[in-house]
Parts: structure tokens; C-alpha cells; sequence
């Protein structure tokens, strides 16, 4: 898991990777432990990503939805870890 989030944390930054894959990956790490801190606060920053794209094209619709995605997943990560930094930060 270890290997899986630095090599995450160095593609969500590239412009070049998939950020729709980014997210998946994430999503589907999450059904694996759903008590995962570091994936959940990380699904923050991804939906962040996302809706900041769809907006950037206009989409209003998908930003939208994104951006209420991550605040689920952020409420969730300060349940999970309410001592986190990161988690309060996404």
C-alpha cells in the first residue's frame, strides 16, 4: 500500500497522468479497507482534482457532483483520523 500512495502522490501532480484513472485507483483501494485513512483524505484531493477540470470546461453539472463527493469523503477522513493534518487540509 506503501508503494501504491507515493507513486499516487507523485501522479496526481503530473499533468500528464489520468486524473479520472488517479481516482479509480483510489476508489477501488477503498472498497479493499474502507477505514483507510490515507486512501479517504487522498479521495479528497482526487475529487478536488476532478471538479476543478469539469469546471475548467465549464461543466458545472460534474463539478458539482464532484465537489460534493469530496466533502462526503472529507467528513469521513476527520471521522477517520481526527488527529490527521491531512485530513483536515482535503
Amino acid at each position: 500500500m506503501e508503494q501504491f500512495l507515493a507513486a499516487w502522490d507523485v501522479d496526481i501532480d503530473d499533468a500528464s497522468k489520468d486524473k479520472k484513472e488517479l481516482y479509480q485507483a483510489l476508489l477501488d483501494k477503498l472498497k479493499e479497507d474502507e477505514s483507510n485513512l490515507e486512501v479517504t483524505w487522498r479521495l479528497v484531493q482526487a475529487c478536488l482534482v476532478m471538479a476543478d477540470s469539469f469546471e475548467k470546461v465549464n461543466n458545472k453539472a460534474e463539478a458539482k457532483k464532484f465537489t460534493e463527493e469530496a466533502f462526503k469523503y472529507a467528513q469521513k477522513a476527520v471521522e477517520l483520523g481526527p488527529e490527521s493534518l491531512n485530513a483536515h487540509k482535503w
